[in-house]
């Protein structure tokens, strides 16, 4: 008794599994009424075609169901699968289309002139029954003819049961579609399937509804020209629904730092597909090293000694700098300052600074100096460097200006009106500056003495 319930269980989950699996098939596409000379009359090898399509990730054996228009039928054969998101495609050679079932050879079609598909364009319906006679899928264009063909009878063959199908537009199953012309199809919107069209447009027996129904995908990246070590977004537009990428991510916008070509794909209900591609290279950054710092003096500068790999570089500030664009310039700054070397591959940027801190130090005053022509110490003048401003006079012990210069290379020889002065003690002022204003001899003005001998 046991085993007896279990088979019995086993056998309504197979029936179970069975009819659910048979809920994915739907009518996908349909052409309602070719053109041309086969416009329904070429009996029985038709113009017209029928899409079935799978909605489930597993393959669906469709044997013994039966599609019907209320005049004709197809039963279809046993073992006929209709693979995962796949299709199938009834018509016959005059439906100048690849079809997977050719109505003319199948031997598998029930009615009056043993074809399906004499269909017209005013009122007409088509019914999609399980093997159990379970309605799984039906539409109609105009009103119908469920008044005139309310049911349909098939044949048995393949070893399936006959079945009397029941055509009833009050079914919650049949859904009106719109009237299409001669040569125009009926199918489901890419964007909503539950949405029909009826044109000329969509032409696709055995693949999906395209991009004419629904909406093409783009993928935009932020930033488009990435550097190594940068995150970039990816951001997918242009419709709704579940995107799934090639890295496995999922949603609208993912995060990536990788080389790669990423592929963003969504599907819909009635296997319309819509993906798009982005290769993206992160460039690697170039190296910089913009080397030592140290102390620039003030007429000679500090060369500073850069190097890279990048293919384009400068430095910042370019203030004190004799040329900015190369990686060896001479500084000279004013004060304290911190020079950035830049380096650019393409888009992608390194940087490397270096400090470079002024030296002009005091100046040097002689106290003595002896102007007799032996090319020592003939001249009173300061030594030193730096000196941006700069002035010097020199009196006697009764105030008499005897000298003065603004030109620091140019010192007393120790004449007046060109005639030697006298050995003693001479009194002097002087002025020194470097170029940012800062004194070199401690006060703005230095008050001093010096000797003259001969």
């Amino acid at each position: 008794m046991v085993d007896f319930v279990r088979i019995v269980a086993l056998v309504l989950m197979i029936v179970a599994e069975g009819q659910m699996q048979s809920q994915c098939v739907i009518i996908n596409e349909v052409l309602v009424n070719a053109s041309g000379n086969c416009d329904g009359n070429c009996v029985p090898n038709t113009a017209e075609w029928i899409e079935l399509h799978n909605t489930c990730n597993t393959a669906v054996n469709i044997g013994c169901f039966v599609l019907t228009d209320g005049d004709f039928s197809v039963t279809f054969p046993s073992n006929t699968i209709i693979e995962p998101s796949g299709y199938l495609v009834i018509g016959s050679d005059n439906s100048v289309v690849p079809v997977d079932i050719d109505l003319e050879t199948c031997n598998c079609t029930s009615g009056a002139d043993s074809e399906i598909g004499i269909l017209t364009n005013g009122n007409e319906q088509l019914a999609l029954v399980n093997a159990s006679g379970q309605l799984q899928d039906g539409i109609y264009w105009g009103s119908g003819q469920f008044a005139q063909t309310p049911t349909f009878s098939s044949d048995a063959m393949f070893g399936c049961f006959a079945q009397t199908i029941q055509l009833a537009s009050a079914s919650s199953t049949f859904e009106q579609v719109p009237t299409a012309d001669d040569g125009q199809t009926v199918y489901r919107s890419c964007a909503d399937p539950a949405v029909w069209l009826a044109d000329g447009l969509n032409y696709t027996p055995g693949e999906s509804n395209g991009e004419s129904s629904g909406t093409s995908l783009t993928i935009i990246a932020s930033p488009q020209n990435p550097c190594e070590g940068d995150n970039v977004t990816l951001t997918a537009s242009g419709t709704t629904g579940n995107f799934t990428w090639s890295n496995g991510q999922s949603g609208s916008s993912i995060l990536v730092s990788q080389s790669d070509t990423y592929t963003v794909s969504i599907e819909s209900a009635v296997g319309c597909g819509s993906s798009a591609s982005i290769s993206l290279t992160f460039q690697d950054a170039p190296s910089v090293d913009a080397g030592s710092g140290g102390v620039a003096d003030c007429e000679d500068g500090f060369q500073l000694e850069g190097s890279t790999t990048g293919t384009t570089y400068f430095w910042e500030p370019s203030i004190g700098l004799n040329d900015p664009t190369i990686l060896s310039p001479i500084a000279t700054p004013t004060s304290t300052t911190v020079y950035t070397l830049h380096a650019q591959n393409g888009a992608c940027e390194s940087t490397s600074s270096v400090t470079i801190v002024p030296e002009c130090g005091d100046l040097k005053v002689p106290n003595v100096f002896t102007p007799n022509s032996d090319g020592k110490n003939d001249v009173f003048k300061p030594e030193g460097k730096g000196v941006s401003r700069y002035e010097l006079r020199i009196f006697d012990r009764w105030g008499t200006l005897l000298f003065e210069t603004t030109q620091f290379t140019t010192g007393w020889n120790g004449k007046v009106d060109n005639e030697p002065a006298s050995e003693g003690t001479y009194y002097f002022l002087m002025m020194a500056k470097d170029a940012i204003g800062n004194s070199l001899v401690g006060d703005d003005i230095l008050e001093g003495e010096v000797t003259l001998l001969r």
